[in-house]
């Protein structure tokens, strides 16, 4: 069994169970790398692990292109660069038909302006480099980028986002890796004590009447938060949580704050 993966379109849908119409609960974008730790050939789904973040789930076994040991080893020492625009459009050096690609997708590059898969070459967008020394200021001009992107459960491309996808998404572009569900997020960093105390690019988690986190968002200056509810977008967050001017009301608990950069 090929046990070595890569995603050679926009993303593959990562399902709860091996089934078509079972719950999304990621995507693997562009680029992205992984391991097939069991395969249900009856319903051609492989259940894999990815590399990135070592999220696993069940893609379709048919979207897979797989990779030699000699290929991957060739992969892991090429440069990565990180698609930062909305959308961002790889062409086929043969045919020039193109394939569209999200934010945070990954492209190595073989050679100047060319990457690979297998034996399809593409020639790069230009101006894929980004100065990511002012980290925070980066972030949110990245997250502006991304306002009234649909929300959609399990989405961390710029097809749709639910919030820890996009809060991931976000740091991803700046080459910084962090777990991809906000109960996994809350976990990680120095927390924060007060609001105000909070920057921009700060994680803010909310949860439940239970105490589960169940929301996750990106600090911004000003009061503001960026999340993903319904769509990408800018509400106010104060110590009680987030207040939506939309619904004139408060829509998410604040339980904590935390700082990862």
């Amino acid at each position: 069994m090929n046990k070595t993966g890569i995603c050679c379109q926009a993303y593959i849908p990562m399902r709860k169970e091996p089934d078509e119409t079972s719950e999304m609960v990621s995507q693997v974008l562009f680029g992205e790398s992984f391991v097939r730790l069991e395969e249900n050939k009856l319903k051609n789904f492989s259940l894999i692990r990815l590399d990135h973040d070592n999220y696993e789930g069940w893609i379709n076994t048919s979207s897979i292109h797989f990779l030699s040991e000699k290929e991957l080893e060739h992969i892991n020492t090429l440069p990565c660069i990180l698609t930062h625009e909305v959308l961002n459009a790889l062409r086929q050096a043969d045919t020039m038909v193109p394939t569209i690609i999200g934010c945070g997708s990954k492209i190595r590059v073989y050679s100047p302006g060319k990457t690979k898969i297998g034996q399809v070459e593409y020639s790069l967008p230009l101006n894929l480099e980004v100065n990511t020394q002012k980290k925070r200021e980066t972030m949110v001009g990245f997250g502006m980028k991304l306002l009234s992107v649909p929300y959609l459960w399990g989405g961390r491309s710029s097809f749709g986002f639910d919030c820890s996808g996009l809060c991931q998404n976000l740091y991803q572009q700046l080459g910084i890796q962090i777990a991809r569900d906000a109960s996994m997020q809350a976990s990680m960093g120095t927390s924060v004590s007060f609001i105000e105390e909070a920057m921009p690019g700060d994680l803010a988690f909310f949860d439940n009447e239970e105490g589960k986190i169940i929301h996750v968002g990106m600090i911004l200056d000003g009061g503001k938060i960026l999340h993903a509810s319904g769509r990408v977008k800018i509400d106010q967050v104060d110590h009680q949580g987030i207040f939506s001017t939309e619904r004139n009301c408060y829509t998410h608990k604040l339980r904590l704050i935390k700082k990862l950069i």
